[in-house]
Parts: C-alpha cells; sequence; structure tokens
C-alpha cells in the first residue's frame, strides 16, 4: 500500500513488524491471515477502504496481534473519516510496535481532523523522538500549532521541515513549506 499526502509525498506502509509478536497464528491460519491482509491491501491501493477494512478485520479474527493489519484498518477509517474507530486501531498499532512511526502520523493526523489537536501535537512529537530526519512530522505539527495560534513552535517547525526536505534534495517540497509559512506571518 502507498499513499501520498498532500504534499505528494510518498508514504509507504510498514514492513510487517519486525519485533515479538505476543502470539502467532496456527499454522493453518497463515496462510489466510496473509491472504486478507494482501487482499486489504489491494483494495486499499485501489481507494475501496470499506472493502479493505473487511479484508483487515478478518486477518485479525485470526491473528488479533497483528500490528500491520490494525495499522492499515486504522489508516482506512481515517481515510473514511471514522476517527474514533481510526484512533482506536492506531492506538493497538503502537501498543504493539511502538517504534512505527506511521502509526503515530496517522493516529495524529486522524486526532487533528477530529479536534484533538493537542493529542495529535503529543504523537508528532513522538513520532520526531522516534525518527528527528522525517520532515513531515514536523510540518504535520507546524499546522497543528498554526490552528492553535501558536505561531513562534508553528514558525520553528515549519522551518525545520523545510530545512529536512531540503537536505533531502526535495526543493519542491521545501518550497511548499515555505510558502506556508509565509501565509503564517
Amino acid at each position: 500500500m502507498a499513499a501520498k499526502n498532500a504534499y505528494g509525498q510518498s508514504l509507504s506502509a510498514p514492513a510487517p513488524s519486525s519485533q515479538v509478536q505476543p502470539a502467532t497464528p496456527a499454522p493453518d491460519a497463515k496462510a489466510a491471515v496473509s491472504a486478507y491482509v494482501r487482499q486489504g491491501d489491494r483494495a486499499f491501493a485501489e481507494g475501496k477502504y470499506s472493502e479493505a477494512i473487511a479484508a483487515y478485520t478478518k486477518a485479525l479474527e485470526l491473528f488479533d496481534t497483528n500490528e500491520y493489519a490494525y495499522y492499515n484498518r486504522g489508516n482506512a477509517y481515517r481515510k473514511l473519516k471514522d476517527y474514533p474507530k481510526a484512533i482506536a486501531d492506531l492506538t493497538k498499532a503502537i501498543q504493539l510496535d511502538p517504534q512505527n512511526t506511521f502509526s503515530y502520523l496517522y493516529r495524529g493526523m486522524a486526532y487533528q481532523a477530529d479536534n484533538q489537536v493537542e493529542k495529535a501535537i503529543a504523537d508528532y512529537t513522538a513520532l520526531i523522538k522516534i525518527d528527528p530526519q522525517q520532515p513531515l512530522a514536523f510540518l504535520r505539527r507546524a499546522e497543528a500549532y498554526a490552528s492553535q495560534k501558536q505561531r513562534d513552535l508553528a514558525t520553528a517547525d515549519f522551518r525545520e521541515a523545510s530545512s529536512l526536505y531540503k537536505r533531502q534534495g526535495d526543493r519542491v517540497r521545501a518550497e511548499r513549506v515555505e510558502t506556508q509559512l509565509r501565509l503564517l506571518k
């Protein structure tokens, strides 16, 4: 599953967790879990979010500690603007794999869309602690700060996002962030 954010940045789904899972599916269920997850990934990629949710749900019925399925189902709920369910699934994904930066990003986006901006800021901050080179985390946090009229904090994060995009050789995204910064003033 690959998604693009509003700035055109490609966001790939995390690989299934390399952490030790509390349990593994029964050998005969493993193939079914994988098939449901692949089915969900295909539906998600085609924008069929309800179908994706149904497939990930089937996978979770067979293996309820599958962080990847929770992450993807949560992201599908987010796409459908069902923010409470998105937040619940992304929270479960974070519990299963606290290093999955995309779970923090998308849960933060769900919180922000659900007008829980302080929780969104906390998630973006957690993501930055895990990956301080992720410009999108700074950008999203800057937007959250700006929505709260916290100009100094927003300005600092917009600048950091732009700087990181420049260091990554992405001048187009850096310029988009700089435009947002100019509009903030």
